[in-house]
Formats: C-alpha cells, structure tokens, sequence
C-alpha cells in the first residue's frame, strides 16, 4: 500500500490539495467564529477537504491534507488561538482519518486498473493499427497480385502472341530484339532491375544487351546465374529467407526445344509478390519459346510439307511445356480420303478461322495437323465441333459423310509411338512419358 502512496503527482496536484486542505481550515474560521475547528458538532466536518483530496488524487496527498487539518487543529488548541474545554477527541478523529485513507487507497486501486487497462487498450490499438496496416498493405499486394495473375492462361497465351510479333518483324537475333525482349519479361515478371546477357559456348557475356533499372556489373561468382546456366531452368532466390547471399534474385536462361542456350536473364530487384510458382512457370515457358524463336522463327502459321523440321520443334516445345512445365497443349489430326471441291472448302474454314497461336501442318492434300499450344481438351473438341456444325450448315453433310475423319484430341505429352504414327514419321526422342 505504501509503495502505491507516492505515484507521480504533478503540480496542479499539489496546489489543489493545498487549496482544499486550507479552505478546510479557514472556512470554519470565518463562518462559525464560536467554534472555529467544529469539534462541538455531531460530524467532523473539516474532513471534508482531505476526503475531497483522497477522491480526486487518492492515498498520499490524502495523508498530506488530513496531517494538515489535524496539525494545524492541535497547534490552536495549544497555542490558545481556539478554545477548547473537553478533551480532544482523538478517537473520533482517528475513525475520521481511517475512513479518508481508505477511500484514497480504493481511489489508487481503481486508477491502477484503469491504468491497466489503458495500457492494454493502447497495446489493443496499436496491434489493430498494425493489423490494419499489415491487412491493407497485404491486400493491396493481393489485389495486385490477382492483377498479374489474373487468367493466367490468358496472360501467358497473350506473351506467346507478343513474342511471336516481336520475331514477326526482324529476323532472329538477340541483338536486334533485346530490348523488346526485356520489356516482355518486366511486363510478365514484375522486374525492377535486370539485365539480358547474351550466352556463347555456356559464357555469359561481359556486358548486357538490355537493362533496366541501374543493373550493376556482371557478377560471374554468382550461385543463382551459374545454377541457371548449368540446369537451364528458372531459379529464384527467397531473399527473405536468404538475404543478401546471393546478388542476384532470380535468373531465367533462354534456351530453345535442342537445349541450346541463348541468352540469359538476371534480375537484382523483382517485386515479392512476382515469385510464385506461376509467375515463374510463365517465365519459363516464355523463356523457351523465345528460344525457339531465336533459333528459327516463321512469320506463316500454315505450314507446309516442306516445313517438317519447324513443325517437329514445336512439337518438342509442347512437349516440354507440357512434361516440365504442366501446360496444356492440343493435337489434331485431320484427314480426308479424297481431296474435292468440299474438303478444300473445309480446310479453307480451318485455316480462316485459326486462333492466333494455333499451328497447320499440311502434310499432302488429304492430311492435316493442328497443333493447339494453350488449349484444354475441352477447347479442342469445341473446335471440333464447329467443324461438325459448319459442315452440317454449308455443306449439308456431316464430316463423315464428306469424307473426312478426325482423331480425338491428343493432349501433351504424348508417347513417340503415337506422335510417330500422328506425323507419319519418326517422333523427337520421348523424355517423359
């Protein structure tokens, strides 16, 4: 109790105390001059001021007040200044002043509760400002998230589109195309600082056809570029649980269906939110078809017998986005026994009709392949369907009774026996089956 007695108490406190102990002991003076300290009365009224004190500033400047009043009643009953015939009633006084004491410790007892829980609702706000904040900023970085992630088959339908105008324009080379090739990877892979090296015989270049951001120099020791180099996969770094161990972030090699490596891609600074397992796997992919670009590129989607070879590697390349990556590619074959008036007008609808990444093989006149990149089997056989339903309104007849057959969609990765007995040649060398 006692160490609850001398808690901080400021000026003002003080002087009110004061204030309330001497109008405690001058107001009986100048109303009642007969019995200036009101000992002749039925209550002991100058116990007022210092219960007044014990209330408003609890058990110490209580102590202080009632020693105050009663001090200063002893000294004029033994100066003479008042008089006084019984004996003081000290016994009376005594129950007086317990009863202040009391009332001023249930006052420090209630302001050490309320003190309490002040704290803790400080404590309470602060955590809720914080958890708002953190909330706020999580749901902005999801909300941003869900931006960039939003329809990823979209999204990563809508890169393939854009590498293949990039390569539509100029012939394949790194140099020529470096800084599109870049700004495809920043707009897709949330970038901040990055640089594009080309790659020569596995050496990485000294310096970068592209940057972005103030990208420092070459770092060659660097366990994030050569794991990259050597696996030819996408790597990334949780800075988070990794800080500054390794310089670089992230490394996206560029490498094509043979396995070549072109060029690589080094970031310093990448935004958190970007490295998610579908960010990355979108990068990959991009990666490889850029690849393939830079290897060869063809600006016309309808290909014929004498593009075997370009079709063969992009049937590698849906092979390997489907075994490595789990993206979902489409294979159709469509045939006919004889080539009339209506068969031609049946690939003239197929070929008028193509989606943006689709590819046509024509084998000969009768046979054709369809190879849908991005594509859900469900997507493919609505393909189908339209043809059924065309063929139905402008032909009259069903594709059956036309002539024409169609093997149900294959989807990747396919066995070499069945892309062998599809493209009527020998399959690329089967990794996953």
């Amino acid at each position: 109790m006692i160490r609850s007695v001398w808690r901080t108490i400021s000026l003002s406190g003080w002087q009110e105390a004061l204030g309330l102990t001497l109008m405690a002991v001058v107001l009986p003076w100048l109303l009642f001059s007969s019995d200036p300290l009101l000992l002749e009365t039925h209550f002991f009224w100058p116990i007022i001021g210092p219960l007044l004190v014990a209330l408003r500033y609890g058990f110490g400047l209580a102590l202080c007040s009632v020693l105050g009043v009663i001090l200063f009643q002893l000294w004029a009953l033994f100066s003479g200044v008042a008089i006084y015939i019984d004996p003081y009633p000290f016994e009376a006084i005594a129950a007086y002043v317990l009863a202040v004491l009391v009332a001023g410790e249930f006052r420090d007892a209630w302001a050490r509760r309320i003190e309490q829980l002040e704290k803790s609702y400080a404590y309470s706000q602060g955590r809720l400002r914080s958890f708002a904040a953190n909330y706020h900023l999580l749901q902005t970085s999801h909300h941003r998230m869900e931006q960039a992630m939003a329809g990823h088959a979209l999204s990563l339908r809508e890169s393939m589109q854009s590498i293949r105008n990039i390569f539509a324009e100029q012939k394949p080379s790194l140099e020529g195309c470096a800084s599109q090739v870049l700004d495809l990877f920043v707009e897709y892979g949330g970038f901040q600082t990055a640089g594009l090296f080309g790659v020569n015989n596995g050496n990485v270049d000294a310096e970068p056809v592209a940057s972005v951001g103030r990208f420092s120099a070459l770092i060659r020791g660097d366990q994030v570029m050569a794991q990259a180099l050597e696996t030819g996969h996408v790597i990334a770094v949780d800075q988070s649980t990794n800080p500054d161990k390794e310089h670089y972030q992230l490394a996206v090699p560029v490498c094509d269906a043979a396995g070549t490596l072109h060029a690589i891609v080094l970031v310093e600074q990448v935004q958190f939110f970007s490295l998610t397992d579908q960010n990355l796997t979108l990068l990959a992919v991009m990666a490889g078809h850029i690849g393939d670009s830079l290897r060869e590129s063809y600006e016309n989607p309808l290909l014929v017998a004498a593009d075997r070879a370009y079709f063969m590697r992009c049937i590698e390349r849906a092979q390997i986005d489907a075994e490595q990556h789990g993206v979902s590619c489409q294979l159709i074959k469509v045939s006919s026994q004889i080539a009339d008036k209506e068969v031609r007008l049946l690939y003239q609808y197929v070929s008028s009709t193509r989606r943006g990444l689709d590819l046509y093989f024509q084998q000969d006149e009768q046979t054709w392949l369809v190879l849908m990149p991005l594509t859900e089997e469900s997507d493919a056989r609505a393909f189908l369907h339209r043809l059924e339903r065309w063929s139905t309104e402008r032909l009259g007849k069903t594709l059956d009774e036309v002539g024409v057959s169609i093997e149900a969609p294959l989807s990747f990765p396919l066995a070499t026996h069945t892309l062998a007995s599809m493209v009527n040649q020998a399959a690329p060398e089967e990794r996953v089956a």
